[in-house]
């Protein structure tokens, strides 16, 4: 994890991991062949969004947040960084939300847990929208085009066919990409897209 990370959020961070490894065995959050990676390859791997997150932000929607990737991380690191953010996680596995609660509880953090699925959400008009391994970009940007404000700002964790989602969103929008390498993972990507408009 960075430098800039206090002890208080690293504490909450090792209950995050401890809870997640524990759960794991009956709520099946992440494959079971991870968790030997879990912090390089979950943790760390949402935590590097947190630099991307505009100062200004009031509101991150983060969308299948499964075991809490990226959203809960990033609730849990804004806790010291941007205390003011308003964090709605949404999960339609109840089961899934019942760990996210549990974390929240066990870590003090603050953040809305949403048992229901995207399209029975009512707009949320958010300033910035996550998501890592939910579903194709295009689908994401319907999501987002219902879910965020006029300025909003996606930000997509994405593997090594991201180019090829990139091709076939722009069939259906217009969008402003910006496409960095993932920190976590060598054939990962972060795609930060502003402008989101439909084509």
């Amino acid at each position: 994890m960075s430098e800039d990370v206090s002890r208080e959020t690293m504490d909450r961070l090792e209950i995050f991991a401890e809870l997640l490894t524990k759960w794991n065995r009956t709520a099946r959050l992440v494959a079971a062949s991870t968790l030997k990676g879990l912090w390089r390859r979950h943790l760390l791997d949402s935590a590097q969004l947190m630099d991307h997150i505009p100062g200004d932000a009031d509101k991150l929607l983060d969308v299948g947040t499964g075991g809490g990737f990226p959203g809960l991380v990033l609730a849990i690191m804004a806790a010291d960084r941007q205390p003011g953010i308003k964090f709605v996680l949404v999960d339609s596995n109840e089961r899934k939300c019942d760990f996210l609660r549990e974390v929240c509880r066990q870590t003090g953090t603050n953040a809305e847990i949403r048992d229901v699925r995207d399209r029975e959400l009512e707009p949320q008009r958010a300033d910035v929208m996550t998501a890592r391994a939910v579903a194709p970009l295009d689908g994401l940007l319907g999501i987002a085009s219902r879910h965020l404000t006029k300025d909003g700002l996606c930000m997509f964790l994405k593997g090594k066919g991201f180019m090829t989602e990139i091709q076939l969103a722009k069939g259906h929008w217009n969008f402003g990409l910006t496409d960095l390498q993932s920190r976590s993972h060598d054939s990962g990507r972060i795609l930060l897209i502003r402008d989101l408009k439909r084509g």
